[in-house]
């Protein structure tokens, strides 16, 4: 048998939570909602206040080509892209201005640039601003992009293998 030196600790007592796990997944759901409706509002702001004329994707970013090339190669999926950009936030905080090599569908940049790239070819210009969950989402970039932040991309298509 073991033995100790002070008297045996109290059990705790373990309160439930009052809510069904259902209940529970639907206020997190509700304020799921009302942050996105809270970020379209600030993305809307954006659009407004600098005069853009946007359409929002399928997917929920927004985008204009500023430049357009008719003769360019289009981009699609697994294409190997080279683009220069520059990433900022609605602030007008500039986070990176650098260029980029994707591999559209498999690489290390933002899940909403996979869709952005192919709706461009090469020599065109495009602005397109990603809400938190198509960018870096809860975390940020753990650098220069703070967390839950829609983002601004300024990108002009440099090469399409």
């Amino acid at each position: 048998a073991l033995t100790s030196c002070g008297p045996d600790k109290p059990k705790q007592n373990i309160h439930k939570i009052p809510y069904t796990q259902k209940q529970i997944d639907s206020l997190l759901e509700a304020g799921e909602r009302a942050y996105n409706r809270m970020e379209q509002d600030r993305v809307l702001s954006y659009i407004s206040t600098h005069g853009l004329a946007m359409t929002q994707s399928q997917s929920g970013f927004w985008y204009t080509i500023t430049t357009k090339n008719e003769k360019g190669k289009s981009i699609d999926f697994n294409n190997l892209v080279k683009y220069s950009r520059s990433i900022g936030l609605l602030d007008g905080t500039v986070c990176y201005n650098d260029t980029n090599v994707l591999k559209v569908g498999n690489g290390e940049e933002i899940t909403g640039m996979h869709d952005a790239l192919k709706l461009l070819k090469t020599g065109e210009k495009a602005k397109f601003i990603f809400p938190s969950y198509l960018a870096h989402g809860l975390m940020g970039d753990s650098y220069k992009i703070p967390p839950k932040s829609e983002l601004v991309y300024e990108v002009e298509i440099m090469d399409v293998k």
